[in-house]
């Protein structure tokens, strides 16, 4: 089978690309969007490219080009294969992919995926290729024991998130089928489904998935949709099997941490385990082990194993924290936050050890400006007088909307990258200067 990175995506958006070229044009994609620059992607003549070709356009520093040269190092090897400082050098689209090519043709047999960071520093988690492709061979078997035959895949999900990376770059090759590529912060709905065909394996999130619902979108008669990359409510996947009752939707259960887990085909049932996997219990959390690779896994969620192979997820255990000595359910201080008239979302991190952990929180506000250093001091009393015995947070960073991923999960942020609002010693701003 050809390497992933030098495959073809066949049509769709990126259509000629190499996998390589779609893999970078993606992670550049998501590099924008955590920056606060999701706009720019709205617009489909804009080429993420440009942000290597001209990184000042984009207020790129150098610190700036360190860390996203890392973070690409980190996920393709180059690290490995000592060619990681030549990102540094070759400072266009054209000079890294010269540069990834070289690595990977050394050595390809790892690839990293960073986790959403939904509750702290993103970290990065390695996958050999060939464990990936062994989650590949048993969906093969699953999708080919359908009495829809899959004709094409039609991916939604960007090819450097593991999810995407599964579906759209390595499944492709194992079973023989074309790709599709769609973006939807591109593309609407209304103009990309009229491109399905029965026969589709439609790769979706479950907000995307919600979205086709909600905008009563007319899908194929005969399809195979593939949900994962977060929980998908379950009245949304009962309304999807009902309403077209002659497809198949597939939800995969699975983390960055371990790829996928489990899947199910009908609503309401149990998820089962793919073939690969033991589960164990271990007081109260549970651990997976790979049965023909050195992989170990323990689990974010609470589970009910039903059979031998067979689970039910009871939701992820809750983030709570132990600040000071007192328990924070990062949650619920967001609930907290939201309750504020001029709070239209929140979200709370944390960093350090256990012994010096602070709160970081980040606010979505309904102004469509820096807010002053009087609001500064006056939601600064208002949240004092709510927390009770939860230490005050060490920053609060005010914006309008949270930082989110390119899936659209709310990720980590990095308060010193933002500048402190004048008068105040824990509030910085994430607003646009005008």
């Amino acid at each position: 089978m050809t390497a992933w990175w030098r495959t073809s995506t066949g049509c769709g958006a990126d259509a000629g690309s190499d996998g390589l070229e779609r893999w970078l044009r993606d992670f550049l994609r998501d590099v924008l969007q955590r920056r606060g620059l999701s706009e720019l992607l709205a617009d489909p003549e804009f080429d993420p490219a440009s942000l290597l070709d001209e990184p000042r356009s984009f207020a790129m520093n150098s610190l700036d080009m360190i860390s996203m040269a890392s973070r690409a190092a980190g996920s393709l090897g180059l690290d490995r294969t000592g060619l990681s400082d030549l990102l540094l050098a070759r400072r266009s689209f054209q000079g890294w992919l010269e540069v990834m090519r070289r690595s990977l043709q050394a050595d390809d047999s790892q690839i990293g995926f960073y986790s959403s960071g939904s509750t702290g520093s993103p970290v990065m988690t390695l996958h050999t290729v060939d464990h990936l492709l062994t989650e590949c061979q048993a969906f093969e078997q699953v999708l080919n024991g359908l009495d829809v035959a899959p004709r094409r895949l039609v991916s939604t999900v960007p090819s450097h998130h593991i999810y995407g990376f599964i579906w759209s770059q390595l499944l492709p090759g194992v079973m023989t089928l074309p790709v599709y590529r769609i973006h939807p912060a591109t593309s609407l709905p209304t103009t990309w489904v009229k491109t399905l065909k029965d026969g589709d394996v439609l790769i979706c999130t479950p907000d995307l998935w919600q979205l086709l619902l909600q905008l009563d979108m007319k899908l194929p008669d005969r399809f195979i949709g593939i949900s994962s990359a977060g929980a998908l409510p379950a009245d949304i996947a009962r309304a999807i099997r009902q309403r077209f009752p002659r497809s198949y939707l597939l939800e995969v259960y699975g983390s960055t941490e371990s790829a996928g887990i489990a899947y199910r085909l009908q609503g309401g049932s149990d998820y089962r385990l793919l073939p690969y996997w033991h589960l164990q219990q271990i007081q109260q959390s549970w651990k997976l082990h790979h049965c023909q690779a050195d992989l170990e896994v323990e689990l974010q969620d609470n589970l009910l194993k039903t059979g031998p192979e067979t689970i039910q997820l009871l939701g992820r255990r809750d983030a709570t924290i132990k600040i000071n000595g007192h328990n924070v359910q990062l949650s619920a201080l967001a609930q907290i936050l939201e309750q504020h008239t001029d709070v239209v979302a929140a979200a709370v991190n944390t960093n350090g050890t256990d012994t010096q952990r602070q709160l970081h929180v980040f606010l979505a506000l309904n102004h469509e400006s820096q807010p002053s250093t009087l609001w500064c001091q006056q939601f600064n009393d208002w949240m004092n007088a709510r927390l009770g015995n939860v230490p005050p947070p060490a920053s609060v960073v005010v914006g309008a909307s949270l930082p989110r991923s390119s899936l659209g999960k709310v990720i980590s942020w990095q308060p010193e990258s933002f500048p402190r609002i004048e008068g105040t010693r824990l509030f910085r701003s994430a607003f646009t200067v005008t």
